[in-house]
């Protein structure tokens, strides 16, 4: 290749770069460890022994009937499948799909991005998303299930402990809570946050149809809250509630 031709220098620093990247790939197994760099992890063969996963810059896929422990990702989204058994899943920029009949023995935790589990599941811990959507069906959660700008829908659903959030809409259908519904202060009213105007929306918080909140449901800030005439909240601080029959309000 002319190198004196500017084109050419142009393909050969390009061709050099997708080398870098390409050997910059690496997935590694150990005896207590899968971690990989730049590429994505799928499990579909059970490992001789469980192990943590780990991944940066890439998808981590936990096969049917996988049992691994820890499952931890930096950017990408992390996918199990119906039949699988882990410890915690943890990824900071990515989402978290439960697909299926799972079993979670720990916590889901995302910082960018949703968790969504829509055929079932079983989470022993808890399940929180700093910016992202909760959405649950059909899924036992043993803790607490807590986003701070994200939605939280849940259909039929059990929560063993508390549901909290700052700035996210609250949707219980045939869902029951067995403590606390908690809608926190919004720190930064006061602040630019407030001087511009941003997150001035009041939340809405609707206990749908034979949805039960067994402890209390308290509103450190204003919300609109409508319960269905054939749900139950056993205490409600911080909020005047509207009642409604239908579907939705």
């Amino acid at each position: 290749m002319n190198f004196s031709n500017p084109l050419n220098t142009r393909i050969a620093l390009l061709l050099g770069l997708m080398l870098t990247l390409i050997s910059c790939a690496d997935l590694r197994v150990s005896p207590n460890q899968v971690s990989s760099t730049n590429s994505a992890i799928v499990l579909t063969a059970e490992p001789p022994h469980r192990r943590d996963v780990s991944n940066v810059n890439g998808r981590i896929v936990i096969g049917s009937g996988m049992n691994v422990n820890d499952v931890r990702n930096v950017n990408g989204r992390i996918v199990v499948e119906s039949g699988a058994t882990t410890g915690n899943l943890r990824t900071v920029n990515g989402r978290v799909n439960i697909e299926g009949d799972v079993s979670i023995n720990g916590n889901v935790n995302t910082v960018n991005g949703g968790i969504t589990a829509l055929s079932g599941g079983e989470i022993n811990g808890s399940a929180g998303s700093v910016n992202g959507r909760v959405n649950f069906s059909n899924v036992s959660v043993g803790i607490d299930v807590t986003t701070t700008n994200g939605s939280i829908d849940l259909t039929d659903v059990t929560i063993g402990e508390n549901i909290e959030t700052t700035n996210g809409n609250i949707s219980l259908e045939n869902s029951v809570v067995e403590r606390d519904l908690i809608v926190r202060e919004r720190r930064w009213n006061n602040g630019l946050f407030g001087l511009f105007g941003l997150f001035d929306r009041d939340p809405k918080v609707i206990i749908s149809p034979d949805s039960h909140v067994r402890g209390s449901l308290i509103a450190r800030e204003k919300i609109r809250l409508y319960v269905h005439e054939t749900a139950s909240v056993d205490n409600i601080i911080g909020a005047n509630p509207i009642s409604y029959s239908g579907q939705r309000p």
